[in-house]
């Protein structure tokens, strides 16, 4: 099984870093308060609790980072992709994994999607739509049944100019 871009490792990390960034900025609100009672009911100085608030903040967003990081490597290695003779194989999940074939003649139609930062890093997301499969088609990131991020321009066109030749003859038949 083929592996993708290693590049992509920046787009997992962003798009970690940015669901839990807003997490741990109101995390950090309820901390600074938390703090503030602390300092009210055991009479704290105002520069203890200004150095506590910036060694806990540090502390907790250098964790984060580390995390977001650890977890971006994980979901790296956890994608993967295969053409084998009768479908397109695809696993992923770091906790959960998921298992998806799609058989050649299911394939309606073959997408490639480059955000501002797929762009940037030189990346591109295949999207693979088949028949019977239902899905809000108005979102640019769903409404495709398999779907592989992080493929370098090249390998994306490859990918989806072979998909389309076998999807095509498996359809002769019918």
């Amino acid at each position: 099984m083929e592996k993708l871009n290693p590049k992509s490792k920046w787009i997992f990390f962003l798009q970690e870093f940015g669901l839990g960034l807003f997490v741990l900025i109101f995390g950090y609100a309820f901390l600074v308060q938390y703090l503030m009672i602390q300092q009210v009911r055991y009479r704290h100085s105002l520069a203890h609790l200004g150095i506590s608030i910036i060694l806990w903040g540090a502390i907790v967003f250098i964790a984060y980072i580390i995390f977001c990081y650890i977890w971006a490597n994980l979901s790296y290695k956890s994608w993967k992709y295969e053409l084998t003779d009768v479908a397109f194989r695809i696993e992923r999940g770091v906790v959960w994994k998921k298992y998806v074939s799609i058989p050649y003649g299911r394939i309606q139609n073959v997408d490639i999607y480059r955000g501002v930062l797929d762009r940037m890093l030189g990346l591109s997301n295949l999207k693979i739509q088949t028949a019977g499969f239902g899905g809000n088609y108005t979102n640019p990131f769903g409404a495709a049944e398999g779907k592989l991020p992080g493929l370098s321009v090249q390998k994306a066109e490859e990918l989806r100019d072979e998909l389309i030749k076998r999807s095509q003859e498996n359809k002769q038949g019918l």
